[in-house]
């Protein structure tokens, strides 16, 4: 299988270099675009052409000679996990629309460590891996922005348009060559999501505030905390595509603070918080766990509801004999259906590698044999 490699440089020089060294690469069709103007036609007719995955870079970009064997293998990951997923790459912005997800290596600072694939707003790098399939069956279109310096950022706010979800991923990280690409191809490093999309606004071409680009002008003229709410908004309704009817189940364990009540308060109130805003996206359940004796305990447990009806909220009474025990089988009742399925267990192991090393993942999977 051959997977498009699209590299956007910014001269003819360049171009020619990518494609002399196009041969290092196996199984990708090298194709590199020589000029900045060009760079939205060829991502647009490589996003529209729907067959299969296209990786797309930047010049200043070092990649593995096998990174078209790696991208099949996120792709084929991100198929089963996020089946509508549009864009994936090594940066960028987190639901709150401010922080960064980071997987670039460059003259400033190394890579971010990570843990499996991200979803993100919007994304914002050197590197992404595009899914035209999904893009083609949703009718999503890239709009011919021809100022606008993030296509990345483009292109993923046109998916999450179209119900399709921007990702990010430490596989696909990346190495820059030099601080001065970096810093002007990553418009979204100093500024939050909604400050750069107010300040194209400004400086976008009349011609371009037509129907086909109206939803980036849309969320760009609006008040900052409108356009937050409209991202958040799309990037629910994709996440929850993405997880179909299913329901995750979050179930936090919290140790008792009775005898400290506004603490144990404070906490619960923020669980509270946190099931209200996770919505259809999951299902937020609290256990207080205590080894009071258990009329005193029930009595606080009934009080602690009382404050907040619609959580899911109850209380483990655990005798201190019996602590550890009651936790394994906490554990054992949330996770035990890895117990059954060692692939399913070794395969959420591989995501924690780039955490703690393959030498202690191997360990840990060694005591499951």
């Amino acid at each position: 299988m051959t997977t498009t490699l699209l590299v956007l440089c910014e001269s003819e020089a360049a171009a020619l270099q990518w494609r002399a060294r196009a041969g290092r690469f196996a199984d990708a069709r090298v194709e590199a675009c020589a000029a900045r103007e060009a760079w939205h036609g060829a991502l647009r007719a490589a996003l529209a052409a729907g067959n299969g995955s296209v990786i797309v870079c930047r010049e200043q970009t070092w990649l593995q000679d096998d990174v078209a064997a790696r991208a099949r293998e996120v792709a084929a990951d991100l198929d089963r996990r996020f089946p509508n997923w549009s864009l994936c790459g090594d940066a960028g912005v987190a639901p709150d629309g401010v922080h960064r997800y980071h997987h670039i290596k460059d003259d400033r600072r190394g890579p971010e460590p990570g843990a499996g694939p991200r979803p993100v707003l919007a994304l914002d790098g050197n590197l992404m891996l595009a899914n035209t399939s999904q893009w083609q069956a949703a009718g999503a279109a890239l709009p011919a922005l021809s100022d606008f310096d993030a296509i990345a950022l483009a292109a993923s706010l046109e998916g999450l348009a179209h119900g399709l979800l921007p990702m990010t991923d430490a596989r696909l990280g990346s190495v820059i060559a030099g601080t001065s690409g970096s810093e002007r191809h990553d418009p979204l490093l100093h500024e939050p999501l909604v400050e750069y999309l107010r300040a194209y606004a400004v400086r976008a071409p009349a011609a371009e505030a037509g129907a086909e680009s109206g939803f980036y002008a849309r969320l760009s003229q609006a008040a900052g905390v409108a356009v937050h709410a409209e991202l958040l908004r799309l990037f629910d309704a994709a996440l929850t595509r993405a997880r179909g009817h299913r329901k995750p189940r979050i179930l936090i364990g919290c140790r008792s603070q009775f005898d400290r009540a506004p603490l144990l308060d404070r906490a619960v109130a923020s669980f509270s918080q946190a099931a209200q805003a996770a919505g259809e996206l999951a299902a937020i359940s609290v256990r207080i766990l205590s080894d009071l004796p258990e009329t005193q305990f029930a009595a606080e447990v009934a009080r602690v509801k009382a404050l907040h009806p619609v959580l899911d909220l109850d209380g483990w009474h655990l005798p201190v004999r019996e602590k550890r025990l009651s936790r394994v089988d906490l554990l054992l009742e949330e996770y035990g259906h890895f117990l059954e399925n060692k692939p399913a267990l070794d395969a959420q192991l591989d995501c924690l590698i780039a955490l703690h090393g393959r030498e202690r993942i191997a360990q840990w999977k060694a005591l499951t044999d």
